[in-house]
């Protein structure tokens, strides 16, 4: 298993960021959400067992970097603009025996609160991007 930036990886007692969101959209009697851990934090290493000893769910990194989920949340909870690509595509070999994603197609997800958003490679037009949230 791997957790990547599509949101693909949550506790085995949760759900992962896009579910939650949209299952809160969908109530009237929501308030709004409680997310575990809006900070990774070392301790409990979930979903990966030793030698990780870091949780990976939260929507700011080690750092206090932003993660992608942070930008799904501000584009639902802010009136500012707000547009994210993701995941980062500049992932070069990192050693001679592997091969980086150069010429490998790579799923591009837009988190944003504007009406459309428009995709373009080497000025081409690409509509729609393969993944638009725009849940409001």
């Amino acid at each position: 298993m791997s957790c990547s930036a599509y949101d693909n990886c949550s506790a085995p007692w949760g759900s992962t960021h896009e579910e939650t969101w949209k299952a809160a959209k969908k109530s009237d009697f929501f308030s709004g959400i409680f997310i575990w851990t809006g900070f990774d934090y070392i301790g409990e290493p979930t979903p990966y067992n030793y030698p990780a000893v870091s949780s990976y769910f939260g929507i700011v990194d080690l750092c206090g970097f932003p993660k992608d989920a942070y930008y799904m949340y501000q584009s639902q909870w802010t009136k500012q603009p707000v547009l994210h690509l993701l995941p980062h595509w500049n992932w070069p070999a990192r050693t001679p025996l592997e091969k980086g994603k150069e010429g490998q197609e790579i799923d591009v997800w837009t988190y944003s609160n504007c009406d459309e958003v428009e995709l373009f490679l080497n000025k081409n037009l690409i509509r729609p991007p393969k993944y638009y949230f725009r849940y409001k």
